[in-house]
């Protein structure tokens, strides 16, 4: 049945006065954050026929965080504002996602084809612009869609409204914001170290992460690095794997960003738009391979308590110092160790690197020690009378490599040996603490070096 023309003239005003005016999105910035979250500024425009009236904010995720939505004007005053929750995607919602997109509807025997520009959808109707006008289109999710866009906007979103004053009618913008969950950043490192001596190169790189069904195309993006407190905070796990993650790279990555002081912590602003699709890792430079300087240190702690093998760590010891190659702040991240040989590059180990201002010393363990290998002995223990007692030590540090070895020795003494000093010891020493002695030792290639010392202290009475 043909409807008359002036019903659907009366229908598509119908439809004008029930809906509020839609913000057309203008631009986005993205923060993203280590914690596992991003925060979203969004600039609208739109207009208005009259003075007082509601608008409505399309796309907003519904990984939003509904606490956290503020929507705010340039000039005027917004009277108050609604959030509600993303619902399960219909096929009445998907096509709602699809307004103002030219359309074309099938049915399903392939005999009816009818194109135009979709308005609105009012159940049961499409609201169509076609070339011969308004057409209202009876039970649209019966019919096969053709839409001539590279994607189609699938994720579920949440509706925003909001009820605005504002001093003309007219043409107007606002701005939203909000906390997002299920994205963020994480800091990867590259140490390539030399097969000998005390040289490497570091790189950095910034491992972008978008766990939502939300796509940021074209977006402006900020990463903060530091622990940002929440107290709301849902913890990611960034070991899990994200559905349907991939690995994208950037066909022309923007330059490695300097780092912004920001209120006690620190912002990289990329200095080109990005493209982050949902559940997708996105690396992208962030610190430029650095030749630096360091030191290779082998760790040992023991204590009193221990007899025979002890565990021997093998470090890396790089200053954040300018006069070493850096002299910025690095954020806390994963460093992966890699060795250089002349036909290729060995993984050689995975350790955390925590946040390093400036100035400050970068420790990495880099696993235990193959060629270094410690025990230890007490040698002798003798009662002086009057609570006194006096104990010798005796550590080997074996050294089978072919090259020169620093060790590190951390002892601790037991809680009862009280009021102690060093009487005898074949290596100097420093005092950490109350209860810890640190020695180091020199180890010649291919050869051992014993460190032996004698402690006197009194035992408490009993």
């Amino acid at each position: 049945m043909r409807l008359p023309t002036w019903l659907l003239g009366s229908c598509a005003l119908a439809l004008a006065a029930e809906t509020p005016p839609t913000g057309q999105l203008q631009q986005r910035h993205l923060t993203l954050y280590q914690d596992g979250f991003g925060f979203v500024e969004e600039r609208y425009q739109f207009s208005l026929s009259d003075r007082r009236q509601r608008v409505r904010f399309e796309g907003i995720p519904a990984a939003a965080d509904p606490a956290s939505v503020v929507v705010s004007l340039p000039e005027g005053t917004v009277l108050w504002h609604s959030l509600q929750p993303a619902q399960a995607t219909t096929g009445e919602m998907l096509l709602e996602r699809l307004r103002g997109h030219s359309l074309r509807f099938i049915s399903s025997d392939g005999q009816q084809v009818i194109e135009g520009v979709l308005l609105g959808i009012v159940p049961p109707y499409a609201v169509l612009r076609t070339p011969a006008g308004i057409l209202l289109l009876p039970s649209p999710t019966q019919y096969r869609v053709l839409f001539s866009g590279d994607t189609v906007p699938m994720a579920p979103t949440a509706s925003l409204q909001a009820l605005v004053q504002m001093p003309r009618a007219g043409q107007a913008s606002a701005a939203v914001s909000y906390l997002i969950e299920g994205m963020g950043w994480q800091m990867r490192y590259r140490l390539q170290l030399a097969p000998h001596g005390a040289t490497a190169t570091l790189c950095g790189s910034a491992l972008l992460e978008n766990r939502t069904e939300v796509a940021f195309d074209s977006t402006a993006v900020s990463l903060v690095a530091g622990n940002v407190p929440r107290l709301r905070a849902r913890p990611v796990d960034w070991n899990a794997p994200a559905a349907m993650a991939r690995m994208a790279v950037q066909e022309s990555a923007p330059e490695a960003p300097a780092a912004q002081k920001l209120s006690g912590f620190y912002r990289y602003e990329l200095s080109s738009r990005i493209a982050l699709h949902p559940n997708e890792r996105l690396q992208l430079p962030l610190l430029p391979c650095t030749a630096i300087r360091l030191e290779r240190v082998y760790r040992i702690e023991s204590s009193a308590m221990v007899r025979g093998q002890l565990s021997v760590l093998q470090l890396v010891r790089v200053p954040n110092t300018e006069e070493a190659g850096l002299g910025i702040p690095l954020p806390a991240g994963m460093l992966s160790a890699l060795v250089a040989t002349p036909e290729r590059q060995e993984f050689v180990g995975e350790t955390l690197v925590p946040e390093t201002p400036v100035g400050d010393t970068v420790t990495l363990t880099l696993g235990p020690a193959f060629d270094i290998k410690a025990s230890q002995q007490l040698v002798e223990h003798r009662e002086l009378g009057n609570n006194l007692v006096e104990e010798t030590y005796q550590l080997t540090v074996l050294n089978g490599g072919q090259e020169p070895a620093a060790v590190e020795l951390s002892f601790q003494l037991r809680w009862d040996q009280q009021n102690w000093r060093i009487t005898t010891t074949t290596h100097p020493y420093r005092r950490l603490d109350a209860q810890t002695l640190a020695f180091r030792l020199s180890v010649g290639a291919r050869s051992q070096s014993v460190l032996r010392f004698t402690v006197q202290s009194q035992r408490p009475p009993r």
